[in-house]
Order: C-alpha cells, then structure tokens, then sequence
C-alpha cells in the first residue's frame, strides 16, 4: 500500500488505462532517488509498463537494474532466474557478463 502512494500518480494512470501517463510517472520519480522500500515494487510496475509500451531499451536498463539490486539483496537464485534467459537474447552483452560475474557465473 504504501508503494502504491509513493507512486500514486503512475498508478492512477494504470487504473485510466493511460499506460503513457503511467510510464511518464515513474520517469518523473527517477528524477529523485528511489527510496529503498519502494525500489522493488518500482521496477516491477516500470518493467511492466516498458513491456506493454515495447520500450525494449527502456526494458533493458530496468532489468539490469532489477537483476543488480536482487544481488545487492543477496537473493542470488531469484537473480539467477531473471538472468537466465539474457545469456541468448543478448549473448554479448557486457552488463549482462558483469552480472553474471557478480553471481560467481
């Protein structure tokens, strides 16, 4: 609930069915720091939005950062996961190694 208010404008948005006020939200809250509490639910709302957008780029950075921060967390099998399939999407990509590299893989 709390994460629901933190991002209350981009949610409305959602609940509109205005995927691109919703997105644009959430650039908006990028402009500050993500506050950790919220951080996990942001990128799960703002990797969803890139996904129905076809934001591919936008997509991308937004997994990065989710797979960094499961890290981060110490929740290396839920990063394992997410990693999996990238190593065949984009097989050299050099974000994707180094979080491989951080996962002891």
């Amino acid at each position: 609930p709390e994460a629901a208010v933190f991002m209350s404008e981009a949610v409305a948005a959602v609940l509109r069915n205005d995927l691109i006020a919703a997105y644009n939200a959430l650039s908006a809250l990028m402009e500050d720091e993500i506050p950790d509490q919220f951080a996990e639910d942001f990128l799960l709302l703002v990797l969803r939005l890139a996904a129905k957008l076809e934001y591919t780029d936008d997509f991308i950075y937004f997994k990065k950062l989710q797979i960094s921060m499961l890290i981060d967390a110490g929740r290396n099998e839920k990063a394992k996961h997410e990693l999996s399939d990238w190593d065949e999407i984009l097989p050299d990509d050099p974000d994707f190694k180094e979080l491989k590299r951080r996962l002891g893989g």
